[in-house]
């Protein structure tokens, strides 16, 4: 694998509609998005083969709140691990996201850990059920996406649409064969 070098860092949204911002609610400001590109590209200083991931990304998007000294607007942080929002900005409850794997495609968005739904029972309508309650801790979901093209990564940062997910529930649900019993 090649060594990533800071004028290979891009930024793209392949992902947005055109005509739509990646970052719709407001809250990321212009100011907001120029900080955090600074703040990864220091990230990729020490690490330059690691995208921001976890608490590390956690750790950019409040220091780039921070940054921004936005008259009159509280950046509170959460606890770590809690299945609750990550940042709490002008009353707006944050949820983080990543999805950095060196097989990201750069057309299609996959949230691998939404939430954490590890208690029985496995039916469909629990588990989504499960899902929405979960989706009503948040306002907005941001979600910084790195796309490899060795030896570039490609950023993308967008906010998701929690109204969008909530579409969950109105799901057409089939059953199909599989490992457990009841899979849908």
């Amino acid at each position: 694998m090649c060594p990533l070098r800071l004028r290979t860092l891009r930024w793209y949204n392949r992902a947005v509609p055109k005509g739509r911002h990646a970052l719709g609610s407001g809250i990321f400001s212009d100011d907001f998005v120029f900080q955090i590109r600074n703040l990864i590209r220091s990230h990729h200083l020490i690490y330059p083969q690691v995208p921001p991931q976890g608490i590390y990304f956690e750790a950019l998007v409040e220091h780039a709140f921070r940054l921004t000294r936005t008259p009159f607007t509280p950046v509170e942080p959460t606890g770590r691990n809690q299945p609750t929002h990550d940042l709490v900005v002008a009353k707006a409850r944050i949820s983080l996201k990543t999805e950095t794997g060196t097989s990201t495609d750069p057309d299609d968005i996959h949230i691998t850990k939404l939430c954490t739904i590890e208690r029985e029972p496995w039916t469909a309508r629990v588990l989504i059920g499960r899902v929405i309650e979960h989706l009503s801790r948040y306002d907005i979901i941001l979600m910084l996406r790195a796309i490899w093209e060795i030896p570039v990564i490609h950023y993308q940062l967008l906010e998701i649409p929690v109204d969008t997910l909530r579409l969950i529930r109105t799901a057409n649900l089939q059953r199909r064969g599989g490992e457990r019993e009841g899979k849908v």
